[in-house]
């Protein structure tokens, strides 16, 4: 009887985990994502122009030009960064290069998110939509422009 009661107590704990973490994966998505499926950041919400720092505008554009996927990791923001790894493919083909137009850089009002437009060497222009994180600003989702 006592193991019967032990064994129930385990059974109970598991389905509250298993529970709680549906409960916060389903959170972390609705937060993440838009009614279409779209990874949603506040810069339309009254975005301003802004200068990026140098350094972060070098950060992004030597880690999305690199041919090493790790390397291509360090410009997505953190929650997306093994995703990304354990796909193994690179975010663009060997040999292309980014430039990030830095006059393109909007700022939402809140400061914690904002989108640049990037062009590469194979003719190519995106929208980088940005989060901050830790003072470095990292991309979220991109869009073709």
């Amino acid at each position: 009887m006592r193991k019967r009661k032990a064994l129930f107590g385990c059974i109970a704990a598991a389905i509250v985990v298993v529970v709680g973490l549906v409960f916060w994966l389903q959170t972390s998505a609705n937060r993440a994502s838009s009614s279409t499926g779209t990874p949603t950041t506040s810069a339309s919400a009254t975005p301003h122009h802004a200068t990026m720092l140098a350094a972060n505008v070098k950060l992004l554009e030597q880690a999305l030009s690199s041919p090493d996927i790790k390397q291509q990791a360090k410009a997505l923001a953190t929650e997306l960064r093994d995703n990304f790894l354990a796909q193994g493919q690179p975010m663009l083909p060997p040999g292309v290069s980014v430039k990030l137009k830095t006059d393109t850089f909007l700022v939402s009002s809140d400061g914690d998110s904002g989108q640049i437009e990037a062009t590469t060497s194979d003719g190519q222009t995106y929208v980088l939509h940005l989060v901050l994180e830790n003072g470095t600003w990292l991309v979220f989702y991109t869009e073709a422009k």
